[in-house]
């Protein structure tokens, strides 16, 4: 495991060196993924302090369903939330 060097560190040049240079796909890429990633850890955290089912919080927040796997109770949605 590397420790922290306590060094300041430009970012930017960390992502440019994983993902590519601002503005480029890859990029964009990650960035739209991170950001769905935060989004959903967001809703997820409300809806458990809401104490509602992930059903109910999708119907809440305006999520389609595309599909529903009896068996692990995991959902696919449709994007539609306009966060």
């Amino acid at each position: 495991m590397q420790t922290n060097n306590h060094q300041l560190v430009d970012y930017d040049a960390v992502l440019d060196a994983k993902f590519g240079a601002k503005s480029t796909a890859s990029r964009l890429e990650a960035e739209e993924k991170a950001y769905a990633f935060y989004t959903g850890q967001i809703i997820g955290v409300q809806g458990k302090k809401a104490k509602i089912t992930q059903v109910g919080l999708a119907r809440r927040i305006g999520s389609i369903f595309q599909g529903w796997k009896v068996g692990r109770q995991s959902l696919k949605f449709k994007h539609s939330i306009g966060l």
